[in-house]
């Protein structure tokens, strides 16, 4: 660990039931390049951090995530007992369903766009009622130096979804 960064590798972009394309990538804190340095230059680092869309916090971007597949999947979580909990063997069970599908009961499962759209919308969106999560400002974290995001006005007609 290093300033605070964990270091990790590579992982699958999908879940043994559900493939939604891609992969995910952690970069390690000990291949950062320096300032001064370029992935590919003689300093032998691999990445650095070329902009930062937006912050948002995590609980917001889940709970945008969890409200598509609820609406989609209503007819199951209906079925739950008691008080909506992300928790209950229930709400699990209605959650792989929507997502994955279920042959033997053939529900098809919840098309990936649907998935992609609600996280997408949580960083390109700053207004809670269109589905995005407000901006957060954070500290800087891992030693990064630099600018907090930019808001939605300053980076007009650049884009910002979290995988560019």
């Amino acid at each position: 660990m290093k300033g605070g960064c964990v270091s990790a590798t590579k992982r699958a972009g999908h879940h043994k039931w559900l493939s939604v394309g891609g992969e995910w990538y952690s970069n390690t804190a000990e291949g950062e390049c320096a300032k001064d340095a370029s992935p590919g230059d003689a300093t032998g680092c691999t990445w650095k951090l070329k902009t930062i869309a937006k912050y948002a916090n995590e609980t917001c971007v889940l709970d945008r995530v969890n409200a598509a597949v609820e609406k989609y999947g209503a007819k199951c979580f209906s079925a739950c007992p008691g008080a909506r909990s992300t928790s209950s063997p229930c709400y699990g069970d209605c959650y792989t369903r929507t997502v994955a599908g279920d042959w033997y009961e053939h529900v098809d499962p919840m098309p990936v766009p649907l998935l992609v759209a609600a996280w997408e919308t949580a960083f390109t969106s700053d207004d809670p009622a269109t589905g995005g999560c407000e901006r957060e400002e954070l500290p800087y974290a891992c030693g990064n130096e630099g600018p907090p995001p930019p808001s939605p006005s300053a980076s007009a007609g650049t884009n910002s979804s979290p995988s560019s």
